[in-house]
């Protein structure tokens, strides 16, 4: 993909993005409740106890 045809989309985060009153920006969770179609999935280690551990899905933003 060239750059001048990526400048041209809209990122994930442009597409779901809510200003407020005052002009800040901010996302809303439930607007995310598609993630895997934008964002990676990945697994990972995590400790769950005393030298426990256990496979812990998440998302690459």
């Amino acid at each position: 993909m060239n750059l001048q045809k990526m400048s041209s989309q809209k990122s994930v985060f442009e597409t779901v993005k809510h200003v407020n009153q005052e002009g800040y920006e901010f996302w809303s969770a439930r607007d995310f409740h598609d993630v895997e179609k934008h964002f990676l999935q990945v697994e990972k280690m995590v400790k769950i106890g005393s030298q426990v551990e256990r496979f812990s899905k998440g998302f690459q933003i």
